[in-house]
């Protein structure tokens, strides 16, 4: 019955509250300027949903849909929300009882990305927080090929960001952490990790010229060591790496 339903058939994003296994949130939108189009959330395991956030593009059936996960859950503040748009840059959304705020982070402090596209773009396409014994660092990817703003960008109070020191990683697709606070990263031809309060690493030992796209770590590795990368060109054979 919701009006324009139609458009809501795209999940680019999907995210459970660490917190409360009852609650989970979706970011739809099937294409770029489809309506309506934004953040969801369940409190009762999908059953109903409420619309918290309006506008924010995730384009899930365009060309970049393949990245992400571009929502996140503060794992020790489950009123805070992060969101990775395509068209907008990073959003907060706060939670006071049952009203949502939702903020720009300033592109000064995280960009936008830039695609040559007119059409399609990428923009912040992974949200990903480590808890850090009660102090969450929270890490965002930023596309951009056409200039030098993209990469990782990092904060430790949720106000204050920095890029991530490192070789350069311009086109980050995915992230995970990993149990130990490592966030893995993929991006075109490169992978790498970032220790907790570390630089930006590339990984040695993967085929070479060859795109990597789904991103996986174990989380019952406590050393963080395990981690899982498949490749995304579409000539190859979709194989899955794994290294202990």
């Amino acid at each position: 019955d919701t009006p324009g339903a139609a458009g809501l058939m795209g999940v680019g994003a999907i995210t459970l509250d660490p917190s409360n296994s009852n609650r989970l949130y979706i970011a739809v939108g099937s294409y770029a300027y489809s309506n309506p189009r934004g953040v969801y959330l369940s409190e009762d395991h999908g059953l109903t949903w409420k619309q918290i956030q309006s506008g924010g593009v995730v384009e899930a059936n365009g060309p970049f849909r393949g990245m992400g996960n571009r929502l996140a859950v503060d794992p020790n503040d489950p009123n805070t929300v992060w969101f990775g748009t395509i068209d907008a840059g990073l959003l907060k959304g706060s939670r006071t009882e049952a009203t949502w705020r939702w903020e720009a982070v300033p592109a000064e402090s995280v960009p936008l990305g830039q695609t040559p596209e007119k059409k399609s773009k990428a923009g912040v396409t992974f949200v990903e927080c480590d808890k850090n014994g009660g102090q969450t660092i929270t890490y965002a990817g930023v596309y951009d090929n056409v200039g030098s703003t993209g990469g990782i960008y990092v904060t430790t109070d949720g106000q204050t960001w920095n890029k991530v020191a490192g070789p350069a990683f311009g086109k980050p697709s995915r992230g995970r952490i990993a149990p130990d606070g490592t966030l893995y990263v993929t991006g075109g031809k490169l992978v790498g990790k970032i220790a907790r309060g570390g630089e930006l690493t590339l990984l040695a030992g993967l085929e070479e010229g060859i795109d990597y796209g789904a991103l996986a770590v174990d989380p019952s590795d406590k050393t963080g060591n395990t981690v899982y990368v498949a490749e995304s060109n579409n000539t190859q054979f979709g194989e899955i790496f794994r290294s202990k």
